[in-house]
């Protein structure tokens, strides 16, 4: 799913780094670079973009209200932050951090940052809830078609955990039973069926709520 960025952090060298890395991506936009955080909240207000980047070093207080201004200035906002020191662990995310939406270590690399940029895009967005109608192969639970239908779209397991908030066994089970209702054995075999059933109007739900 495409993204657009933005990325504050009062080193030049990580700033600039980093952006180089996450502009080189196919589905992500970095529509700015910025050193302090009035300077983010500015950038925000101006390009309203899906995930910001920052750097969640300073001292917590400061922290906490970078969070509440940027939301002031853009209320969907996801924001991510980078944090130096140590591993991340639940004490790191601690009010009152947790109001950032993720919390990413040095550590880690850009590759954990990459994926927290993907997760909480999914999670910007979720699809809205479209009602199910049953077609003539159809004995499915909205869950079970919500899922069928992220399997059809390319999703894998992962991603459709993280965007329905469910595990990621979870996911499995239903596809499973999705897969045995439909007579299908296999993703791609699903995706013609997907497809297939689209063709004729049927809707398939995407909705948090569902069991």
């Amino acid at each position: 799913m495409y993204a657009s960025v933005a990325v504050q952090q009062r080193l030049r060298l990580f700033r600039e780094g980093l952006a180089t890395r996450l502009a080189s991506e196919s589905d992500i936009d970095v529509v700015g670079v910025v050193r302090t955080p009035e300077e983010l909240v500015a950038l925000c207000h101006a390009q309203r973009p899906d995930v910001a980047v920052v750097d969640a070093d300073a001292d917590e207080g400061q922290v906490a209200r970078l969070a509440r201004s940027l939301r002031s200035a853009d209320p969907s906002v996801r924001l991510i932050g980078v944090v130096a020191r140590g591993l991340v662990t639940p004490t790191t995310i601690a009010a009152p951090r947790s109001e950032l939406n993720a919390v990413v270590s040095h550590a880690d690399g850009v590759a954990e940052i990459l994926r927290a940029i993907h997760r909480e895009t999914w999670r910007a967005r979720p699809a809205p809830a479209r009602r199910f109608r049953t077609g003539r192969h159809h004995n499915l639970t909205d869950r079970e078609a919500g899922v069928l239908h992220l399997v059809g779209a390319g999703c894998t397991s992962r991603e459709i955990s993280d965007r329905l908030d469910i595990s990621a066994k979870t996911v499995e089970n239903h596809k499973q039973r999705a897969f045995r209702k439909l007579g299908v054995q296999n993703r791609a075999h699903a995706v013609a069926v997907v497809v297939g059933v689209e063709g004729q109007g049927l809707a398939f739900p995407i909705d948090r709520a569902a069991g």
